[in-house]
């Protein structure tokens, strides 16, 4: 793995050919030199990366990549883009042949395609504008908003446009773990849904009650990430766009599989669902349900992380939790302000 891509040094600096590489993503470990050189030379070289996170299957976690993500995006000018369906695999592409095509040349390095096992695709389509090669250049962008018509996301810009419409729960995640998110989106819209049914119907006979106690169905958004860089790159007014971070009180979530604990998602989401350790061997769904990266297990934690937010959004003048006493002063913020 090392010679290999030491050669593809070799090549990027002395001819006119287009280096490209192709291993399983853990296998990448053993040519991180090569890959810092390049990254140094900002040689633009593609490297594709498969078998991405711990649906590798029974050969464990010898073979499950669980901290090799955050260990590519630590280093300084390399791409990382880890895409969730074909459209922005294309986009990842194009933003490596973009090096060789735009006039004039802009050379930004070597970038890194990290891919899944298995078939990439998302249960649902998503109700946005925006396309997945496009929103591969903005590093992030909304797949599936909380509203159903596309209407009430304003006219105009592709990317610009005014939502008249905030979330409660924004859900981030890259590569395959988009799919999750989003079925996980599902599961929550039918607990919330459920939810109000049996609220509504503790309030029967009571007297001057009104639809105002039943609290509207739980918003929730789902926002592909599938490079950090990119999105970095962007400016403030996109970033808050993308990702309500200028509400205080829509709370923000980060599903990844293919990450460890405390590799800066805290950046972008109040929340992270990660690897807590290395995988395990055994069928992808059977892994799946032991480390808890099922639709239903990822909802649960949402869930409870949602009704229990009171003391997980900071706000000006917060002091620390010392007993009943501040929880109770939050207790209006876990109905929802907004």
């Amino acid at each position: 793995e090392h010679a290999s891509l030491a050669i593809l040094n070799g090549i990027c600096s002395s001819s006119s050919l287009i280096p490209y590489c192709t291993l399983f993503t853990v296998f990448y470990q053993y040519a991180l030199p090569a890959i810092r050189m390049a990254c140094v030379s900002k040689f633009p070289i593609l490297y594709i990366g498969t078998h991405d996170s711990i649906d590798v299957g029974e050969d464990g976690p010898t073979h499950q990549p669980v901290e090799v993500l955050p260990q590519l995006r630590a280093m300084p000018n390399l791409t990382v883009v880890r895409p969730a369906n074909v459209e922005e695999c294309v986009g990842a592409l194009q933003v490596f042949a973009a090096q060789y095509t735009a006039v004039p040349r802009q050379t930004r390095g070597p970038v890194f395609v990290m891919t899944s096992r298995g078939e990439l695709g998302l249960p649902y389509k998503g109700n946005t504008n925006i396309k997945g090669q496009d929103g591969v250049w903005k590093g992030a962008y909304v797949l599936h908003d909380c509203v159903d018509e596309i209407s009430c996301l304003g006219k105009g810009s592709l990317f610009g446009a005014r939502r008249t419409v905030v979330p409660d729960i924004v859900l981030i995640g890259s590569g395959q773990d988009v799919a999750l998110v989003m079925k996980t989106k599902e599961i929550l819209l039918n607990w919330s849904h459920a939810f109000n049914e049996r609220l509504k119907n503790g309030f029967e006979g009571f007297p001057h009650v009104n639809s105002a106690a039943v609290p509207p169905l739980l918003k929730v958004r789902i926002v592909s990430m599938p490079c950090w860089e990119l999105f970095d790159e962007q400016d403030q007014e996109y970033q808050d766009s993308v990702l309500c971070s200028k509400y205080r009180q829509v709370f923000r979530i980060y599903v990844e599989k293919a990450a460890t604990k405390d590799t800066g998602h805290d950046k972008y989401a109040h929340l992270s669902v990660l690897m807590p350790s290395y995988g395990l061997s055994g069928k992808a769904a059977d892994v799946e349900k032991k480390l808890e990266f099922t639709p239903e297990f990822i909802a649960a934690k949402v869930w409870a992380s949602w009704m229990d937010r009171g003391r997980i959004l900071p706000m000006a003048g917060d002091t620390a939790d010392i007993g009943f006493s501040t929880w109770v002063s939050h207790l209006g913020r876990r109905a929802g302000a907004h």
